[in-house]
């Protein structure tokens, strides 16, 4: 997991920052007030679900083949994760951003989203894309090209549909 030093000499690409291309379809959500998820880091894909509430209520994706996308948390310096019922933006179809890959990704490849562990409370991996295979919604295509694991590339986010 990155953080930013106030003393770096060299800004670094954070986990589902904005790239320098145009982000025209940014929305603000609330996170699930009741959700099994023990928190929302940036880089987190959701997906819209029914409740109480004047607000967008978002909930996490639980992985690959999760057929509900809406889009990802986007990176917010002053809070870099977020508790249920807590509210955020959200990168929707159309944003180019920064994500994590969890192995070697060609650039033009259709990616799914691979969800962070925990253990308890402890976030033990960042969310991360993977290139999407038959059956797992597509969230995004590689803008990038990612060498291996934990390696940042631009992504954008695409409308969600199963790979064939």
């Amino acid at each position: 997991m990155n953080t930013l030093n106030v003393n770096q000499f060299d800004m670094s690409v954070m986990l589902a920052q904005a790239t320098n291309l145009t982000n025209p379809n940014v929305i603000a959500v609330r996170t699930n007030p009741s959700s099994a998820q023990v928190s929302f880091p940036s880089g987190t894909a959701v997906k819209l679900i029914a409740g109480q509430s004047d607000e967008r209520l978002v909930d996490a994706c639980t992985g690959p083949t999760d057929p509900s996308f809406l889009g990802v948390i986007v990176y917010n310096s002053r809070k870099a994760t977020t508790a249920p019922g807590d509210r955020r933006d959200v990168f929707a179809p159309g944003s180019t951003l920064y994500l994590e890959a969890a192995g070697a990704i060609p650039r033009g490849s259709f990616l799914s989203y691979v969800a962070p562990t925990y253990s308890g409370s402890t976030q033990l991996t960042d969310p991360q894309v993977q290139v999407a295979t038959t059956g797992q919604t597509v969230i995004g295509q590689a803008y990038d090209q990612a060498n291996g694991a934990n390696a940042m590339l631009q992504v954008t986010i695409v409308y969600p549909f199963v790979s064939p």
